[in-house]
């Protein structure tokens, strides 16, 4: 997607991301998939990837997941946080893993990347289910151009005060089981459908959320999984 931005800085216009969310590795989750899938999202060649939680389902699945997310590269980084599915199986072994392969994980923390005598604030939020809840270091972030990555689109109230630009999400998988004239039917939020899947914009804060690769259960009913990039653009 071209996604035009009220107030983006035109020293990041066309800024390039790509993400990845709710992979839910594991028994259901074909690893030969994942790798192709993984691949895929590789040749889109993006200026930073986010992956947006939700690595596994169970214990058990942390440790074969070791590998299929390695050989990940972008010029401004790489980067992922942990899901609430994440925390349930075992937070530090997730974050190992992901580590191992060379993505640097974000749990509440801020990176500031440089473009043009500008500076992009690049924003982690821990889980809000089950992460910590200190998010000072968000709160205190300064910078030209802003994005958040959270796992949960709930955290649209985070983003908007933090005055984000931009906010990348997953978790609802985009209804994951949907049918005709029904809609989605598993869309865990406190917002309902209006956090399914997609676009939304609120007080010049833009919202995207990824409808994933996975799912739990293990059920996809008309909803394509996806990986997405997205061209950022001067409004």
């Amino acid at each position: 997607y071209d996604l035009y931005l009220p107030r983006w800085p035109k020293a990041f216009s066309g800024l390039s991301l790509v993400q990845v969310s709710d992979i839910h590795s594991g028994k259901y989750i074909h690893k030969d998939f994942l790798r192709m899938v993984m691949e895929e999202a590789k040749k889109l060649k993006p200026d930073l990837f986010a992956f947006t939680g939700d690595f596994v389902s169970h214990p058990k699945d942390i440790a074969p997941m070791g590998g299929i997310l390695r050989g990940f590269k972008a010029p401004l980084g790489v980067y992922a946080l942990l899901g609430n599915h994440d925390h349930w199986a075992g937070a530090p072994a997730v974050r190992k893993v992901l580590e191992r392969d060379g993505i640097r994980v974000l749990q509440n923390e801020v990176v500031y990347l440089k473009r043009k005598g500008k500076t992009l604030a690049l924003m982690g939020v821990d889980d809000l289910w089950e992460g910590k809840k200190d998010v000072t270091a968000l709160l205190e972030a300064r910078g030209d151009a802003k994005i958040l990555l959270a796992h949960q689109p709930d955290h649209f109230y985070l983003a908007k005060k933090l005055g984000a630009h931009l906010q990348v999400s997953g978790h609802c998988h985009g209804g994951q089981i949907c049918f005709p004239l029904i809609g989605p039917l598993v869309v865990p939020t406190i917002q309902g459908r209006k956090f399914a899947g997609g676009f939304l914009r609120e007080k010049g804060t833009t919202l995207f959320i990824h409808r994933g690769i996975g799912g739990f259960p293990p059920l996809r009913t008309l909803c394509r999984p996806q990986v997405v990039k997205l061209v950022l653009k001067s409004a």
